[in-house]
């Protein structure tokens, strides 16, 4: 699915890769975001529902990534936004 992916979307091999984590986080929170760090941590408490597992393996999740990306990728391009 990601290599699918890969050839609808241009991606730039000069703008570093986003991290994408599971992590436990406050409840309410589903991800997080660190631009500074390019890292997205999404709340390990709705792994096994989205995935259907709870293994920490970033590769077990393509779906969620496809998914993610255009949802959150302009937070991790150009200039801040803002709040």
């Amino acid at each position: 699915m990601l290599d699918a992916y890969a050839q609808a979307v241009e991606f730039h091999d000069e703008i570093p890769p986003v991290v994408i984590r599971w992590r436990n986080l406050p409840d309410g929170d589903v991800f997080q975001i660190d631009q500074n760090k390019k890292i997205l941590n999404l709340n390990l408490k709705y792994r096994k529902d989205l995935v259907g597992r709870r293994s920490l393996d970033p590769e077990g999740a393509p779906v969620i990534e496809v998914l993610i990306h255009p949802l959150l990728s302009r937070y991790f391009e150009g200039a801040f936004l803002g709040r």
